[in-house]
Order: structure tokens, then sequence, then C-alpha cells
């Protein structure tokens, strides 16, 4: 995580924040992790509420920094919302652990692949991973359907297995490789000089070509 927040964290006059998911369970560990390289902001929601596989739970933190020695950090009053209202949200509308988001944590690929494939009932979890596999060496920017339906036409789910992508006729429109994801947020400010913050080589030093990107940081 070092690599991740190293970068950011040089800057001057820059708050760093860093939100968990939970899908392999390690929002809390992750959470420790970043508080020690000095970022400034952790999010959390109590009792992991949200969305799929859900967030860092805030009191597990709290509790944890307020046995630390840090007296200001009361988990009390949160202990008595959770019981109070939030175990009977989650028994109404439940998010926390799910093996759709776990496979998809592991294998680096949006969750909604996995959880799409397992809606349909027609596949087993050994099909759903190795379509995952597949799906996240294909490194899609978001979730598009059309990659499922590859990956069913081309046997990687069912009977077929893997190596039917790997060993079966070549399409002649689209490499086996890569399948083109159409996404909206694609070449969303075409034409404008953009500054991207990641981790990584520069862009300066790789000499990555982005249009008009290129030319400024060529000036650079």
């Amino acid at each position: 995580m070092a690599g991740l927040f190293g970068p950011f964290l040089e800057l001057s006059g820059v708050t760093v924040a860093f939100h968990p998911h939970n899908s392999l369970q390690l929002a809390f560990a992750n959470t420790l992790e970043a508080i020690r390289l000095g970022v400034h902001i952790v999010d959390g929601s109590i009792y992991g509420m949200g969305r799929g596989s859900g967030n860092l739970p805030t009191e597990v933190l709290i509790a944890y920094l307020g046995l630390q020695g840090r007296p200001k950090y009361n988990v009390i009053p949160i202990l008595q919302c959770t019981e109070r209202y939030f175990i009977e949200i989650k028994k109404e509308n439940p998010w926390g652990y799910q093996l759709p988001y776990m496979i998809s944590g592991m294998l680096r690929c949006n969750p909604y692949y996995a959880t799409e494939l397992m809606d349909r009932r027609d596949y087993t979890i050994e099909d759903i991973w190795k379509a995952l596999e597949v799906a996240g060496e294909m490194k899609p920017i978001g979730f598009d359907r059309t990659i499922i339906e590859h990956l069913i036409k081309k046997g990687v789910v069912g009977s077929l297995g893997r190596a039917a992508l790997n060993h079966g006729p070549k399409p002649a429109a689209e490499p086996e490789s890569r399948v083109h994801v159409p996404v909206p947020y694609l070449n969303r400010h075409p034409g404008r000089d953009c500054l991207i913050l990641a981790n990584g080589p520069s862009l300066k030093s790789a000499r990555w070509t982005f249009g008009p990107l290129s030319t400024a940081i060529a000036r650079s």
C-alpha cells in the first residue's frame, strides 16, 4: 500500500482519504495500514453498511482505537445505534460477505460479472471462477454484458471450460485476448489536457500516448 499512497502523501496541501470495501474481509487490516502510512481520512459505516460486501465497520475501528489508549474514541454510542437500528435494517436489506464479491475481489474483476452469472443459475461456481479469471485478464473498464456473452459463446463457462478460449478458432472480428467494451465515461473530455494521478510509472517517463495529453507531457 505504500506504493499506492506514497505519491499522493508527498504532495503538499493535499488531503488523502481511503475508502475500503470489504470484499475480501480486509477492510479493517487495510485501514490500519493506511493510517500507519499517514493517510489523513479513512471511511467507515456503522455495521459495515454498504452495497454488496459492505465497508469497514465503524465500530470495529473505533473500538480498536479506544483499546489502544486513545480515550477520545468511545465506541459505546455506535454499538447502541447498531443494536437498536442496524441489526434489523440488515435483516431487511442484507449486505456483507458474499461469494460474488469475494471471487471478483480475488480475480480483480467488476463484481457484476460474478453476480450476473450467478443470477442465471446455469453455471457452477467453478465455471464462474473460470469466467472471471479470463475476464480479469481482458482488463475491461467497468461492466459490460457483451463480455459475458463472449465467454459463454466461447465455452469458457460450461462443460468446455477455459480451454475453449485458448484453443478454439479465433474470430475474425476481434482478438481473443481483448473484447472492446464501450463505457460511457471514456473520452469524457476530448481535446482537453488532463493531469492523471495514479500509482506506477509517471506519464512523462512512460511516454504513453493519449492524444493532446501526450503533447502537453512532451512540453513539460
